[in-house]
């Protein structure tokens, strides 16, 4: 049987009286309007009169079912008994079970002004909660609203009057009904009215972005219920680990996560879910709080250049190096040398370039070295080095070449230079000197020196001329 029933399912109330000293009295009530009901006479007066009722649906089956006891029938009075009947099947909480009003009784239903009217409101809570009772009226005054049974004593202005009465479990689960009271020179009768409550269901509740949060973070929840009574829904959100709601009273909502996550690492939240007529439901969520802490890689360069590897006093060099880091945040980039000057570094989104001038006068060693460090912005540092050869000419210059790459684009270079090996004399030719070979990129539009000391040249056979001694180098 489906847990959401209509009032429209109701075919047929069956009401029964029963009682100390009586003949069980059974008759089906009649229907009018949207309320059942009927005035039942004869019934043998007395004391502790039960009156039950049970409503079928077109198979039968027993959907609502209620009753109130302990009703005194008064001889030539008619007394007003209101029995609000419950479905049968109530809908499974989703986590408390609300209490269930099973009957509620009003003696008198009329009452002359200044009267007294005794009341008797009847409830169980299925998981034995504790309940608290708090009634109101919209006129009047109660002995004391907080008891299942008060006595409502009338105002002195002659009218109708509603009474209004909730139960609490305490936990969030709730029950209410309501009922008219006329003021006025009662004449007795009795009239029997019944009305219906389907409590609201919740199906589904959810958290975006996802179920996890880190501490502080944001999720947005929403809750899906319905309410086949079609009552208007209210909705009241709270959690158990001091969260912060924006729209706690709303079908969705937007929570904040506590700034320290706690010791669980889990925080509940739950949303309330009330009809306005006395039936409730809640619906429970429970999120992961906290990070999951994940390792920085160090920055990667992707490529490095240098327009020369060797340089001369005074010459420039351009360098560049190429980076970027896994995890996409900004990059610095920290250039320092051994010696020479470094210029004003031209740096843009994962590149950096800078033009470094050698001394005039270099030191003792002839190497230079250049380092670039790339910081990316969570402290992961990685460095390039550049090395520098300034050579150390201990030769006279006799011979300079200087030209300029006039094509545009980096050629690449192969070089062999031969030193003077010792001059030779007449007839006998001399040994050649040390020779050199490599290979290296020119730059586009860099110039290029090459630059011959020494004397060493060669005697050839027959030349009649000899060398004179020394070694030629590449400069």
């Amino acid at each position: 049987m489906s847990q959401e029933l209509n009032t429209s399912e109701v075919t047929r109330v069956e009401l029964t009286v029963t009682g100390s000293g009586m003949t069980t009295v059974t008759t089906n009530l009649d229907k009018t309007g949207a309320q059942w009901g009927g005035v039942v006479g004869n019934l043998p007066a007395g004391t502790a009169r039960t009156f039950s009722a049970k409503a079928y649906n077109a198979s039968n089956t027993v959907i609502y079912a209620g009753e109130v006891t302990n009703i005194t029938i008064t001889a030539a009075q008619t007394t007003s008994v209101l029995l609000l009947l419950q479905q049968s099947t109530a809908p499974t909480p989703f986590v408390n079970s609300a209490p269930k009003i099973t009957g509620v009784t009003v003696s008198p239903a009329q009452v002359e002004p200044n009267k007294p009217v005794t009341l008797a409101l009847t409830a169980t809570d299925a998981d034995g909660d504790t309940l608290v009772y708090a009634w109101t009226a919209t006129g009047g005054a109660f002995s004391n609203a907080a008891v299942s049974n008060p006595t409502w004593t009338a105002p002195a202005t002659q009218g109708t009057y509603t009474l209004s009465a909730t139960v609490n479990d305490g936990k969030g689960g709730q029950a209410g009904i309501s009922l008219q009271i006329a003021v006025v020179t009662a004449t007795g009768s009795a009239n029997v009215t019944v009305t219906f409550n389907t409590w609201p269901v919740v199906s589904q509740i959810t958290g975006t972005p996802s179920g996890q949060v880190a501490s502080g973070g944001v999720v947005t929840l929403d809750v899906s219920a319905s309410d086949s009574d079609g009552d208007s829904l209210t909705y009241a959100w709270t959690d158990d680990c001091g969260g912060v709601f924006a729209g706690a009273a709303s079908k969705s909502s937007t929570w904040t996560a506590p700034s320290t996550a706690p010791s669980s690492g889990k925080c509940k939240t739950k949303v309330t879910v009330s009809d306005g007529r006395g039936g409730s439901t809640t619906g429970e969520l429970t999120l992961n709080v906290g990070s999951v802490g994940v390792p920085n890689s160090a920055p990667v360069i992707d490529t490095s250049y240098q327009s020369s590897a060797t340089v001369k006093s005074a010459a420039t060099v351009r360098l560049y190096v190429t980076a970027h880091d896994p995890e996409n945040t900004a990059l610095t980039f920290t250039w320092s040398a051994t010696g020479g000057v470094l210029g004003t570094p031209t740096t843009t989104t994962g590149r950096s370039e800078v033009v470094w001038t050698a001394p005039t006068t270099p030191q003792t060693t002839t190497n230079y070295t250049v380092t670039v460090q790339v910081q990316d912005a969570n402290g992961q540092k990685k460095s390039q080095e550049f090395v520098l050869q300034f050579p150390v000419c201990t030769k006279v210059v006799t011979s300079v070449l200087n030209r300029t790459n006039p094509f545009g684009v980096p050629l690449f270079i192969t070089y062999q230079l031969v030193g003077g090996g010792g001059g030779g004399n007449g007839s006998t030719t001399g040994a050649k000197g040390v020779s050199a070979t490599g290979t290296f990129t020119l730059g586009a539009s860099e110039g290029l020196d090459v630059i011959v000391g020494g004397g060493g040249g060669m005697g050839y056979y027959g030349s009649s001329q000899g060398g004179g001694g020394g070694a030629g180098y590449y400069g």
